[in-house]
């Protein structure tokens, strides 16, 4: 038995038990059904997650709110033992959970609590650190361990862990932390662990909430390097509040490293989460937030949350197991305030300012402030930063804490002349001000800015982090499979309307002719014969095509087989569902009896064509993508953020875009060229951003845009609706400042699902796609565009070798040039 099929049967196991108990309960509303069980008040949240799982695979079917469950195929425990030890548990978790098992509905009833199993031998402690006592929580304990490390620089490093508990994430630290030096504060809410852990770790402890006001439990802003927390967090009561919470306590430019969960494992539904049902008169974990009966989110909602929270997600690791576990790392973002901050400490006449700090915020405050900046010497040698300060005559400096502290140890302060300087800025902690103090001049201390994030590396990360949860190479092989089978569709259409038949050859113009193709659609059917030509589906012989399969080969059972590994893969089927509608009416749609876009907006609902923009793999990583990019930029912009964003329809990249901005000072301009998606706009995102129409295919100047308007343009896959893609770049370059991003997400190879839907919906074209009848252009074709529209072009995302890479879908990051 391998690892995951270790945890498949453990998991069967858990559903099937639930199945019987609920299947017992016969036909109901949720609230009836937990009444006939009589599932206790503090357990009804954790039965509503049963009802989630049962729901999710398959066992439990609705009829408007009545729900009934059908049992599962065997509710017997065989395997449970052998399959725990194969995850590396230890024997006392397998005889626990076969215990709670054979007390499941005495559990739910609240007639035995799940404590007195979990530790009937006594001892507490070793109960609770057997269930994080496992093969995949020690690897991600590890990996969890080399983040923490890797945070370590010259000064001690200040670390904080929440929810400690059995301390097993601590071990894994402290061993990676060896010969670093350390504050490690180890706190959880039970003084079991605290106590635990003051006696055997080389550490200090203390009580911490996480569902209470960290400061006003002794926690200061600022006073973290390093936060950690292993399975803990989806113990909030309300996750974004807490997250803000850990931001608060970190220093700028600190680090969050935590495992949870993202999804509920049905294995653990039926032991261990019972003892997060809150206690009388206790709120509930997630009763506080969105998460509802979802207490363990998915990565995406993580995502969502820390950058909500004021973090930057980085990476998110996932062991081999797949049992739901994450690793997550961010770092805090850059406060708004920073730089203001700094501004306060220099006064209101900071004169001339000697500034020793690298990065350039120092000497943009001082200048804002109307100071003369005086640069430091490179040699930061305390000596030699004496003798420079004495020499300038400066009247304010800006230096970090380290060298402050520095200076005023050095033998050569009491022999150096500083009564020009009147007041230092340390930028960081500085351990003793009050000995540079009396050295003279007044002593402020404010936190350090974080430095820039690089763009395109925060999009890349953003874009994995967005797709990790997900099995990338198999959701690339359903894709190919659905477009795979619309190839076939296409036959099929043209089988129905009297071509392609067994035997039969037929011209182009026969076959347009058959099918009643109106004139407009003419140019979609030869590229549905040139591309089964080149795929091998027809054959062409002296201008006449005769089919290589069966064209008339009923498709249900391979659509049937399809939409099911789409949702499998991908937790929806929508898009799917729209394609295949699609292909079974395309002899309609061909001769103008029904309209391609009643199946887009069906009795003008968005809701079809929402799912297409954010579904698919390539959806949700090129959505990532934009929105980590535009968070990097918008955190290192000097002023207002300018953005506007172009054919936005239904707010597919607004809505991915639009939390990774919250905090920052941003006019966003959301523009599409119709009046409908302007309004179901205005409802969605309401008025923190402004609202316009802009068309693609018109000049900027004529519909009232003037050039240099924007920092950022944003195209999220409507340029390949342009009548000529090269004006059309022309013009939005033009709508940008020197140094704008013009920033695209685009197909670059033919979509045949698109070429049986959408593609009666795109206007015939006008640039180098005319040459060659193709719906999109090439990768080389969009570069060659880019280029010639004068802007650099960013490393294109998803990097060569990349499993999404073969689909086409492609990320342009662009710039133009800086002023010279």
């Amino acid at each position: 038995m391998t690892g995951p099929e270790a945890m498949r049967r453990l998991e069967d196991i858990g559903l099937a038990a639930m199945a019987e108990i609920v299947a017992g309960a016969g036909e109901g509303t949720a609230a009836e059904l937990a009444a006939t069980l009589r599932v206790a008040p503090r357990h009804r949240g954790l039965f509503d997650r049963w009802l989630v799982a049962l729901t999710g695979a398959g066992l439990l079917t609705a009829d408007g709110d009545r729900l009934r469950c059908v049992p599962a195929a065997s509710a017997r425990t065989d395997g449970l033992d052998a399959a725990y030890a194969q995850l590396g548990f230890p024997q006392r978790m397998a005889a626990f959970h076969c215990a709670a098992l054979a007390s499941l509905p005495q559990l739910l009833r609240g007639e035995i609590a799940v404590q007195d199993l979990l530790f009937a031998d006594g001892d507490h402690l070793a109960a609770l650190a057997a269930y994080q006592d496992n093969h995949a929580t020690k690897a991600l304990n590890t990996a969890c361990a080399d983040l923490v490390r890797a945070a370590a620089g010259p000064e001690p490093l200040r670390v904080l862990e929440v929810g400690g508990g059995a301390a097993g994430t601590t071990e894994a630290v402290l061993a990676a932390l060896a010969g670093v030096e350390v504050d490690y504060l180890f706190t959880d809410r039970s003084t079991l662990f605290t106590v635990a852990a003051a006696g055997r770790l080389d550490v200090r402890t203390a009580r911490l909430d996480l569902n209470r006001d960290l400061a006003a439990q002794g926690f200061a802003p600022g006073s973290a390097d390093v936060v950690v927390a292993g399975n803990v967090l989806h113990n909030a009561v309300d996750l974004a509040c807490t997250l803000r919470e850990l931001r608060e306590v970190l220093a700028p430019g600190g680090t969050l490293v935590f495992t949870d969960c993202t999804r509920d494992n049905h294995a653990v539904l039926t032991s261990m989460h019972f003892l997060l049902s809150a206690q009388d008169g206790d709120p509930a974990p997630g009763s506080g937030d969105r998460r509802g009966a979802e207490l363990f989110p998915p990565a995406e909602h993580w995502r969502e949350e820390l950058i909500a929270a004021g973090f930057i997600p980085a990476t998110v690791t996932q062991p081999d197991i797949p049992g739901g576990q994450r690793l997550f790392h961010a770092v805090a973002a850059p406060r708004a305030n920073e730089i203001d901050d700094l501004l306060r400490a220099l006064g209101p006449d900071p004169a001339r300012t000697a500034v020793l700090l690298p990065n350039g915020v120092a000497a943009q405050a001082v200048r804002a402030a109307g100071g003369t900046v005086l640069i430091g010497p490179e040699d930061t040698r305390p000596a030699v930063v004496l003798a420079f300060l004495e020499r300038s005559g400066a009247r304010t400096a800006v230096l970090p804490g380290t060298l402050a502290d520095a200076l005023a140890a050095d033998p050569a302060a009491d022999l150096t002349d500083l009564a020009d300087l009147a007041r230092v800025v340390c930028v960081g902690e500085v351990r003793h001000p009050e000995a540079l103090a009396d050295l003279g001049p007044e002593v402020h201390v404010v936190h350090p800015a974080t430095p820039a994030v690089d763009p395109v590396a925060a999009a890349e990360a953003e874009a994995e982090s967005a797709v990790t949860d997900l099995d990338v190479t198999a959701a690339a092989e359903v894709s190919d499979a659905v477009s795979a089978l619309c190839l076939r569709a296409m036959l099929a259409a043209l089988h129905r309307t009297g071509s392609l038949t067994a035997g039969s050859a037929h011209t182009e113009a026969q076959i347009l002719d058959n099918a009643n193709v109106l004139p407009e659609f003419h140019s979609l059917v030869r590229r549905w014969l040139a591309v089964l030509t080149r795929e091998g589906l027809l054959a062409l012989d002296n201008g006449h095509y005769s089919s290589t399969v069966d064209a008339g080969a009923d498709l249900t059972a391979d659509w049937d087989r399809h939409a099911a590994a789409w949702a499998a893969t991908l937790g929806s089927a929508h898009t799917v569902a729209y394609v295949r509608r699609s292909a079974e009416l395309l002899p309609e749609l061909l001769c103008g009896t029904e309209q391609a876009v009643h199946l887009l907006f069906p009795e003008g609902r968005t809701e079809v064509a929402a799912a297409l923009y954010r579904e698919s793999v390539t959806a949700r990583y090129q959505r990532a993508a934009v929105a980590g990019l535009l968070r990097a930029v918008a955190g290192s912009a000097p002023g207002r953020l300018r953005v506007l964003e172009v054919g936005a329809g239904t707010g597919g990249t607004t809505e991915a875009v639009l939390p990774a901005l919250h905090g920052q000072d941003v006019d966003y301009l959301f523009t599409d060229v119709s009046r409908y998606f302007l309004e179901q706009a205005r409802t969605q995102f309401g008025d923190g951003i402004r609202y316009g129409r802009y068309d693609i295919d018109t000049a900027p100047s004529a519909q009232g845009m003037a050039p240099g308007q924007f920092d950022v343009v944003l195209a999220g896959g409507v340029l390949n609706a342009a009548a000529d893609t090269d004006t059309s770049v022309r013009w939005l370059t033009e709508l940008l400042v020197p140094g704008g991003w013009l920033v695209l997400t685009e197909p670059t190879a033919e979509e045949h699902w698109v070429m049986t839907s959408q593609g009666f919906l795109m206007a015939q074209a006008k640039d180098a796609r005319a040459e060659t009848g193709a719906t999109f252009l090439s990768l080389d074709q969009w570069l060659a565009v880019l280029t010639g529209a004068g802007l650099h072009v960013e490393p294109v995302l998803p990097a060569a070798g990349h499993p999404l890479t073969r689909l086409g879908h492609r990320v342009f990051l662009t710039r133009t040039p800086e002023r010279t």
